[in-house]
Parts: C-alpha cells; structure tokens; sequence
C-alpha cells in the first residue's frame, strides 16, 4: 500500500479553497475508514490523522501544491465529513 506523507516546502492549508463547492454529510464509521484507505492507495492524497479526525490534501503532480479536499470529525457513529462537491460520489 502507497501512502503519500507530507513534503517539506508544499503549503497544506488548513482551510478549503474558497472558489471551492464543499458538501458536508455523516459517513458511518466503516464506510469512511474505507475511504481513508482508498485515498492512501492513491498516491497522490495525503490523509492525516488530526485531533478529533482527519484531513485530506490533493497533491499536484508537481508537488508545487497541496489542496484541503475533505476535513473529518469523529462522532459517535459516524464521522461528519466536509468534502469537495463530486470527490465522493459512490456514496
């Protein structure tokens, strides 16, 4: 399994774009770790375990750049997900 980690000198903002459509939903808690795992797979998404959850970073292929695509919080049963509009479609 491939796992990108954050590169020195590449911007990982904390924040989504601001030209960015962001969609929020509750994804149970199996269904998202699955998720998370797909993202890992990738190569070019950076996951990361954050206090209370998890954040997602597109890297471009130039690692010039990084971008926030999904920011999660855990719950109970579930985690409360904010996402880029059309990165989860399946769900």
């Amino acid at each position: 399994m491939t796992n990108a980690t954050k590169l020195e000198g590449i911007d990982y903002p904390d924040t989504f774009h601001p030209k960015m459509s962001v969609v929020s939903r509750v994804i149970p808690k199996k269904d998202f770790q699955s998720l998370l795992k797909t993202f890992r797979t990738m190569g070019d998404h950076v996951v990361t375990k954050i206090s209370g959850g998890y954040t997602v970073h597109y890297e471009y292929q130039d690692k010039s750049k990084a971008l926030l695509v999904l920011k999660a919080m855990n719950g109970s049963k579930g985690y409360l997900v904010r996402h880029a509009d059309k990165l989860i479609q399946i769900l």
